[in-house]
C-alpha cells in the first residue's frame, strides 16, 4: 500500500459552565455600551467634584459658609462665568468666520489680480479655486443657520451639562458624609 494519510476529525467539548461565563460576559459587555453615555456623565460629575473639592474649602474658609452654600455659589459661579466666557468668544467668532467666508471670492480674485498667483494665469486651477471660493461663500447663510439653528442638539446639550453640574454639585455637598460612610466601611 502507499502512503495515505488520513486526517482524523478531532472532536473537543466545550463545558456547559464555560459557555456561560461566556454569555455573562457578553450580557455585562452589551449593558456596559448599551449606558456608556450614562457612565461617562457619572464619571465626569465625579471627576469635577474632586476638582471643585479644593477651590470649595478654600472658599469656605474665606467666607466661613456652610458646604451646601459654598458648594453652590463656587460650582454655578464656575458655570456662570464659563458660560459668559463662552458666548463672548463664541459670537465674534461665529461673526469673523462668516465674514471671511463671505468675503472669500473677493480674496480669491484679490491673490489672482496680484504678483503673488500670476504663475497660476487663467489656469483651469485658479478658476476651480474662483468657482469654489464662490459656491461656498453663497451656502454660509444656510450653512450657518444649520450649524447653530439644531434646537435638539442645543438642548440635549445644555440639558447633559445641567445633570453634570447638578451631579458635580450634590456630590460636593455630600462628600463629607461618604468620606465618612468609606471610612467606617474601611476600617477593620
Amino acid at each position: 500500500r502507499g502512503r495515505m494519510s488520513v486526517m482524523r476529525a478531532s472532536e473537543r467539548t466545550i463545558p456547559v459552565r464555560t459557555l456561560l461565563v461566556a454569555a455573562a460576559v457578553a450580557m455585562l459587555a452589551a449593558a456596559v455600551i448599551s449606558i456608556k453615555d450614562t457612565l461617562i456623565l457619572v464619571f465626569l460629575g465625579i471627576f469635577l467634584a474632586l476638582v471643585f473639592e479644593i477651590p470649595l474649602r478654600a472658599f469656605m474658609r474665606w467666607t466661613k459658609w456652610g458646604r451646601g452654600i459654598s458648594a453652590t455659589v463656587v460650582v454655578l459661579g464656575s458655570a456662570a462665568a464659563l458660560a459668559v466666557l463662552a458666548l463672548l468668544l463664541l459670537v465674534p467668532m461665529v461673526g469673523a468666520l462668516r465674514d471671511f467666508l463671505k468675503s472669500l471670492p473677493d480674496l480669491v480674485q484679490q491673490l489672482q489680480d496680484s504678483d503673488e498667483l500670476s504663475w497660476a494665469g487663467d489656469s483651469g486651477a485658479a478658476e476651480n479655486v474662483h468657482q469654489g471660493a464662490s459656491n461656498l461663500a453663497d451656502s454660509i447663510p444656510n450653512a450657518i443657520s444649520s450649524i447653530l439653528g439644531i434646537a435638539g442638539d442645543a438642548f440635549s446639550a445644555g440639558l447633559w451639562l445641567f445633570t453634570l453640574l447638578f451631579l458635580a454639585l450634590f456630590l460636593l455637598i455630600d462628600m463629607d458624609r461618604l468620606r465618612g460612610v468609606v471610612r467606617v466601611m474601611l476600617m477593620p
